[in-house]
């Protein structure tokens, strides 16, 4: 059973992802719980024209506002998760914009109100879901050094069997070169436990 755990916090540790705070300004800010409607109308936002033409698991989408935090109540979507602590939700899903857009189905419940809500984002980005794809070949002679660094490249940590639910098990640190702050988020292979099995801090990047 150690081993077991061990293969698991080894394959999330490796695909942990960290987002410099400098990154979420320029993302779109959703409100909720601010309608007595039960069926919303669908919302349009357009990405930055800077921003890459694709979208990967873990990578943040929109930001909450500081009022919605306190208003929700349950949250399902089947391409993003929410984190209200951090304020963002996250892809669950590797989304490109070639000639297309995102769509994206929210289903919430607000404190008091005993209806689901239901609400639709269409996410577009203003120059690839305009145009078709084109291949290009390209080879870097000096490509980009990355910003953020973890203080190790590795965790690898045994697992009692008999170690008590929500103990400590390890804490991840990056850095980022500028000093930024950096968010912690933590992405699982598709029908994987290992979401039920382990919760990260999105601030501190301790993982029980």
């Amino acid at each position: 059973m150690p081993s077991l755990l061990l293969v698991v916090l080894l394959l999330l540790l490796v695909i942990t992802t960290t987002v410099s705070k400098a990154d979420l300004t320029e993302l779109p800010e959703k409100t909720f719980c601010n309608s007595k409607l039960q069926i919303l109308t669908p919302e349009t936002w357009w990405l930055t024209p800077f921003s890459a033409p694709c979208l990967h698991p873990g990578q943040p989408v929109f930001r909450i506002s500081n009022s919605s935090s306190n208003r929700l109540q349950n949250f399902y979507s089947d391409e993003v998760s929410l984190d209200l602590n951090a304020g963002i939700a996250f892809s669950k899903r590797r989304v490109c914009f070639y000639s297309t857009v995102w769509d994206i189905q929210l289903n919430y419940q607000c404190f008091n109100h005993s209806l689901w809500k239901k609400h639709k984002l269409i996410l577009a980005h203003p120059v690839f879901s305009k145009e078709k794809r084109k291949k290009r070949w390209v080879r870097r002679r000096n490509p980009l050094m990355p910003l953020i660094h973890f203080q190790q490249e590795r965790y690898i940590i045994e697992i009692a069997e008999d170690l008590p639910v929500g103990s400590l098990i390890v804490k991840v640190q990056a850095t980022h070169v500028n000093n930024h702050s950096i968010y912690y988020t933590m992405s699982a292979p598709e029908n994987s436990r290992s979401t039920n099995l382990f919760t990260l801090d999105t601030i501190t990047g301790e993982i029980r």
